[in-house]
């Protein structure tokens, strides 16, 4: 009834147009690639909901003709000292690293307000962003660290991990509850049809 990509290793950069590997990317797996992306395109030809969670987002916007840093702390022009360990695990994974600002609320409706705590640790990021996308919210140093469809509200994708932090911060419990509320009206609306 939906999909929701989850975390993990680096893509391929060559996916993304990207003719180099940088040392510090890691864990490529072409055969989970192939998948993700192959199950991504299956899962919008349908028009069901889409959630992605950190490698999840990067996922969608590389499926989607968008481009990744394959290195924040060495390929991001924002990432000072402090911006860049802001998207390191320097606290534990339940608690928030940094805010993230909320572009688009009303498109993405998570925040609280203009802002929400996150949690944060990886070392790629989207670089452009792909055309159906756009950019609901980004960390201090200027990363998207969430997107949603201009035309479909029930896809979109999150740089941090939700997952780890609902238990003491139930209000990232939401992506969830917006993904499996976007999943039972498309199911619904099937059925009636």
């Amino acid at each position: 009834d939906g999909l929701l990509l989850t975390g993990g290793a680096d893509m391929a950069p060559e996916l993304y147009g990207d003719s180099t590997l940088h040392e510090a990317t890691y864990g490529v797996d072409a055969e989970r690639d192939r998948f993700e992306l192959e199950l991504f395109d299956a899962v919008m030809a349908q028009e069901k909901p889409v959630f992605g969670i950190c490698r999840g987002i990067q996922v969608m916007n590389v499926a989607l003709g968008g481009t990744l840093i394959q290195d924040v702390p060495t390929q991001h022009p924002g990432a000072t000292d402090v911006g860049h360990r802001q998207h390191e695990r320097s606290v534990p994974a339940s608690e928030p690293s940094h805010q993230v600002s909320a572009l688009l609320p009303d498109l993405l409706p998570i925040f609280d307000g203009d802002s929400l705590p996150v949690n944060s640790f990886h070392h790629q990021a989207i670089l452009e962003i792909a055309p159906p996308l756009c950019a609901a919210a980004t960390s201090p140093d200027g990363l998207v660290e969430a997107v949603v469809m201009r035309d479909r509200r029930d896809v979109f994708g999150v740089q941090w991990h939700p997952e780890l932090m609902f238990d003491t911060h139930d209000e990232h419990l939401r992506p969830f509850t917006l993904l499996v509320n976007a999943a039972a009206e498309r199911k619904l609306t099937a059925a009636v049809r």
